[in-house]
């Protein structure tokens, strides 16, 4: 997974790095992380892909541990490469699509996958099942729907098959959501509740295909 972040100054603080390709001693990954990396989704053996936009993937050691030194007076970016990791997974049966209406989705920088950014608790009965029952939270993504792999596709795109998936309310449909953390994607603060103003019809008219609570079944995929 490649991930865009803001660092400044203290960023790598306490971190250890190694070389990627010890034999030719290019490329950097992460020997060991800190706090602040660890909030923003890195971990152990993840690489620097590219400083200020310039790709360092293949660069030696040395000089890519000196252009971080040379950034370090202000804020960049850096990209990172990310191992694959386990990451918790709940599988959620769904019918219709008005339960969208429950949840706010963003995009990730590329305008890529469908990510939680906020489930309206407070407005819905089924943002609170999404939550408190299936304990998604802001940062989890839709990675499968109906069996498909949908990460790395576009958001939109996602968005129209859920609601492709909808339009039939005699039939559920499975959906996938993937933990994750909304700084892994470049958003700020992550909040379950958030205050939206719904219209009380609208809200009658999202609660209708759920009356009752095992509309909704959740399952725990690990």
């Amino acid at each position: 997974t490649r991930r865009v972040i803001t660092c400044d100054a203290t960023s790598f603080d306490d971190v250890d790095f190694v070389a990627n390709f010890k034999s030719t001693q290019r490329g950097v990954v992460l020997k060991s992380v800190n706090a602040w990396l660890s909030k923003h989704g890195l971990i152990k053996r993840t690489q620097i892909d590219a400083i200020a936009g310039e790709d360092v993937s293949g660069v030696h050691y040395d000089a890519i541990l000196y252009k971080l030194q040379q950034h370090m007076t202000d804020a960049f970016e850096v990209a990172f490469m990310i191992p694959e990791h386990e990451v918790k997974s709940v599988e959620v049966f769904l019918r219709g699509a008005l339960w969208l209406d429950a949840v706010s989705m963003v995009a990730d920088e590329r305008g890529l996958n469908c990510i939680v950014r906020a489930i309206h608790v407070e407005q819905s009965a089924v943002g609170k099942l999404l939550s408190t029952k299936a304990k998604i939270s802001p940062g989890y993504r839709v990675s499968k729907i109906k069996g498909r792999n949908v990460v790395g596709k576009k958001k939109d795109d996602i968005v129209k098959m859920l609601k492709e998936c909808g339009n039939d309310l005699r039939v559920e449909f499975a959906v996938v959501f993937e933990e994750g953390k909304l700084l892994w994607y470049g958003y700020g603060d992550e909040q379950v509740k958030v205050k939206v103003q719904v219209p009380q019809k609208h809200v009658q008219l999202q609660l209708a295909p759920y009356s009752n609570e095992n509309a909704i079944t959740i399952t725990d995929v690990d």
